[in-house]
């Protein structure tokens, strides 16, 4: 019978993780340990969000947005950091096991200037007293999309300091394309 339990939830914990494939775990787990406080020293000039795409798949970086979600209580602000492009080149990324890598396009992305205003603004708010809430996420429309295309895999890593690790936001995303 503990066994039969055992299993059971095993297979719940295996059910639940394929449902958060695309997001690593390390990912979530440095996520959910973000401060206010580490944000808060962030130096906007060194904050990075680097996104490869399939070859013949081109992002539109004048769309390209870092979304900084801060909640406290029941106020909560929303700063949309634009990009710009600092370095795009040519790689190749894991689409999983049993599988080849993919070619990749890889684009390097650091805040502009407005962005960079934005998080200093945002930095004051993170360091008043309270509980608060982050969430970080990327807006990175395509700009052009090879015809017939029917779903485009992606990744998306960031950092907040040219010292630190690449945190993958998203590893490997599956999105279907309609065409219309």
């Amino acid at each position: 019978m503990i066994m039969r339990k055992l299993a059971v939830g095993m297979l719940l914990v295996l059910l639940g993780m394929v449902g958060c494939a695309s997001v690593p775990v390390s990912t979530v787990l440095r996520l959910s340990s973000l401060s206010p406080a580490a944000l808060a020293q962030a130096d906007p000039a060194q904050v990075r969000v680097r996104m490869a795409l399939p070859h013949g798949v081109e992002l539109d970086v004048a769309g390209a947005r870092l979304n900084l979600d801060v909640s406290t209580g029941g106020y909560s602000q929303r700063e949309a950091l634009p990009l710009v492009l600092i370095n795009k080149e040519t790689d190749t990324r894991s689409t999983g096991i049993f599988r080849s890598d993919m070619p990749v396009v890889v684009y390097q992305l650091r805040l502009d200037e407005v962005g960079q205003q934005s998080l200093r603004r945002l930095r004051q708010e993170l360091m008043r007293p309270g509980n608060k809430t982050i969430a970080m996420s990327v807006d990175a429309p395509f700009s052009g999309l090879p015809i017939g295309t029917r779903e485009v895999t992606f990744w998306v890593d960031t950092k907040l300091s040219l010292g630190d690790a690449w945190m993958p936001l998203i590893d490997g995303a599956r999105v279907k394309v309609n065409w219309f």
